[in-house]
């Protein structure tokens, strides 16, 4: 179920260190601090040469931390604890479909904040790529008592919301990263601002179109997903009264086989439209892949998001026009960076604007492809 393991084993989700069942005995959630902590100092006392002292540090630390908390958050015992010991913290990025080509760059940026920060940190996330995965595993992560934050991408906001609150009642710090989702009990959002991201691939379409009018087929990997509807929003925003029939937006999937078939099958019957827009990095190349391999004598205008190795190909070979980037290694970075800094400086949780550039064959060559 989890893509990647995290890099000890003793703070798994199957299992925990001694640290950990012991920071579980102390039930001390609604207390103050200084009533917590002498009741913290009773049990250290009881528990004789096998508890680590606490220190003035340490307890100035967990102070910050608390001070910095949003109205209402209770941080969970665990975690206070966790603080407390100076115990080295574990932070998930939960990444609804691991094995997208996207979730690679994700990953470097989580790993380079972990390498930073000194926190171990790992992009997890259902093998199914489904909502219904991605709440079950959710469930076990947070049932576990071993994870000090986590970060988000849901597969579904309605879907994901009730296990991101779940999440957030247990005192668990929990932000999103990539796809807002402002319904939930999310404590802050790192990533493109996604309904402007979407004004901006309309704004460019219609640039491209020099006035042409006609079929749009809009194509998303999870039509279902914030993130898809946030793009579709602005992207429509951006296009209105430009004379475009809009179809779609066509749900791909997460699977590259059943994707391309959907790609296939929906413009088989619309041959004749001027342009394709997707909504993500993948179904962008499936439907790039389409246009390169069909025998239309006026080949459709591309337009996307994001740049994978392919997509930096095909804008090169003037198969694809335009696409938006959103730098998904910064928001790696960022997602464990927000969460990390909470828990060792009381630096409280923020939103993160990674923001967006659009890639053209004009600027392709010095842009990196994530």
């Amino acid at each position: 179920m989890v893509l990647d393991s995290p890099r000890r084993n003793n703070r798994s989700i199957e299992g925990g260190d001694s640290s950990r069942q012991r920071r579980r005995l102390v039930p001390w959630r609604g207390t103050s601090y200084l009533g917590g902590v002498m009741l913290l100092a009773l049990l250290v006392a009881a528990c004789g040469a096998t508890s680590t002292p606490v220190s003035s540090a340490n307890s100035a630390r967990l102070k910050a931390v608390l001070a910095a908390s949003p109205k209402g958050f209770h941080l969970a015992n665990y975690i206070q604890q966790a603080i407390l010991h100076n115990d080295k913290l574990t932070i998930y990025v939960d990444y609804y479909a691991p094995a997208l080509a996207f979730a690679a760059p994700l990953r470097a940026g989580v790993a380079e904040a972990a390498k930073q920060l000194g926190v171990d940190a790992s992009v997890v996330g259902p093998t199914s790529g489904t909502a219904g995965g991605q709440v079950s595993q959710l469930e076990t992560i947070i049932a576990a008592h071993q994870i000090d934050g986590i970060a988000i991408t849901a597969a579904s906001d309605s879907a994901l919301n009730p296990v991101i609150a779940k999440a957030y009642n247990a005192g668990i710090p929990v932000i999103s990263v990539n796809s807002d989702d402002p319904g939930s009990k999310q404590m802050a959002y790192v990533g493109q601002q996604l309904v402007p991201s979407g004004q901006a691939a309309g704004h460019e379409l219609v640039k491209l179109l020099h006035g042409r009018k006609g079929k749009v087929v809009v194509f998303s990997l999870a039509t279902g997903a914030g993130w898809s509807q946030s793009r579709m929003q602005g992207f429509m925003d951006a296009v209105r009264g430009a004379g475009l029939d809009i179809v779609g937006p066509v749900n791909t999937g997460t699977d590259p086989t059943t994707g391309y078939s959907a790609v296939a099958s929906t413009m088989t019957g619309n041959t004749n439209a001027v342009a394709i827009v997707s909504l993500d990095c993948c179904s962008l190349d499936l439907a790039a892949e389409w246009v390169a391999q069909s025998h239309l004598a006026t080949k459709p205008i591309v337009v996307g998001f994001d740049i994978l190795a392919a997509t930096k190909s095909y804008i090169e070979s003037g198969v694809i026009q335009a696409t938006v980037t959103q730098n998904a290694p910064l928001q790696g970075y960022w997602a464990v960076k927000d969460l990390a800094e909470y828990l060792l400086h009381g630096t409280p949780i923020h939103n993160v604007n990674t923001g967006e550039h659009i890639v053209t064959s004009a600027n392709v060559r010095s842009t990196a492809a994530t």
